[in-house]
């Protein structure tokens, strides 16, 4: 597996890329080009697994290795032969072609992003989740956004402070990133 040189990889995406699926890969070995790289996955496997093992950085705010594949955020689109797809949810194929960083894939990918923050009040310096590992927040720098344009709206939930050890607020960033993973967690675990 090549790796190029010039690419600078948050602490985020290693961890993605060493802790990995814990599903077994579905096919051989085959080769695929990430942004000019070449690389090998496995058959069948979802394509984003391939991206985070090759530690190329790529959004992905409700794909989780050990969960699957979500796909409702978007944020991992990305260009597979030339069509914008989500890497989430295409499967690996021999030779394809993937392109991370085209004009079409981030402003889908910041698209896909703005759609999601746009129901979140993002005050992240007074956030009680603001320690780094919050990935609503962690992927404003990923996708090199600083402000949304699709501003926030109100929803009208009110913020419920009757716990001791935390405050719930439907609207913050940290609840959004709480949210799909355990509920996910919570299906795919069912009997």
């Amino acid at each position: 597996m090549q790796q190029p040189d010039h690419l600078s990889v948050s602490n985020e995406v290693h961890i993605r890329s060493t802790v990995g699926p814990t599903r077994p890969a579905p096919g051989p070995a085959v080769d695929l080009h990430i942004d000019g790289g070449t690389f090998t996955a496995y058959l069948g496997e979802p394509l984003v697994d391939a991206i985070n093992r090759a530690r190329i950085e790529l959004a992905q705010v409700c794909y989780h290795p050990q969960l699957g594949s979500i796909q409702t955020c978007d944020t991992c689109s990305v260009e597979i032969d030339g069509q914008i797809g989500r890497a989430c949810g295409t499967p690996v194929a021999a030779g394809m072609v993937v392109r991370t960083q085209t004009v079409a894939a981030r402003a889908a990918q910041r698209d896909a992003y703005d759609r999601i923050v746009s129901n979140h009040d993002l005050y992240c310096t007074v956030c009680d989740n603001n320690n780094g590992n919050c990935t609503v927040h962690n992927t404003l720098g990923v996708l090199g956004i600083n402000h949304q344009t699709r501003p926030f709206q109100p929803k009208g939930f009110p913020k419920d402070d009757s716990n001791p050890f935390y405050r719930y607020d439907r609207t913050s960033a940290s609840c959004a990133d709480a949210a799909w993973r355990p509920a996910r967690t919570c299906r795919s675990t069912k009997p």
